[in-house]
């Protein structure tokens, strides 16, 4: 059960009645972007690493969002991003996003990871995340956390760093 290519039964996704109320009413109190995304079927922890990503980054799908974290990819509803793969958000040839999945696999929760995103109109949008994994048994059931978006200051560090190349202004 919940290896990749297992044909066991899917599981119901997310949150639902009252636990859904809940984060909606909590998300709606937050500034970053809230959420949620599921896996079809529960993977084992003790796959192979590059299994293990493979398998999320084709099954995980947004289960749960706030209007924050819709604001930052440019829609005005979360609903409009519920079902949508992991991959429409998360640059999957960046390097560093695949860094970023392994430190999420391997510790399970992490705080201040960044990745790089794009939004609906394609803009790449650097984002500081909190991530938990949410585990049960042997098994991650769905992937949670909470984001801000740091475009604009990895934009100035990027700014910096290449006017310390050059070196002073005379």
């Amino acid at each position: 059960r919940g290896g990749v290519g297992d044909e066991g039964p899917a599981r119901e996704s997310g949150p639902s009645g009252r636990d859904r109320e809940l984060l909606a009413a909590y998300g709606a109190l937050l500034r970053e972007g809230l959420w949620c995304f599921e896996l079809e079927r529960p993977l084992r922890v003790s796959l192979p690493e590059p299994a293990l990503i493979d398998a999320v980054l084709e099954q995980a799908t947004l289960g749960f969002c706030n209007a924050s974290l819709a604001a930052t990819y440019g829609y005005a509803d979360p609903s409009e991003l519920i079902g949508r793969p992991l991959t429409d958000f998360l640059v999957v040839d960046q390097p560093e996003n695949l860094a970023y999945l392994r430190d999420v696999i391997h510790r399970r929760s992490v705080s201040g990871a960044i990745s790089l995103e794009v939004d609906r109109s394609g803009a790449r949008r650097w984002i500081s995340n909190d991530v938990t994994c949410v585990v049960q048994g042997d098994e991650v059931l769905r992937v949670c956390g909470m984001q801000r978006e740091v475009t604009s200051r990895a934009a100035r560090g990027a700014a910096r760093a290449r006017k310390e190349r050059r070196g002073p202004d005379l």
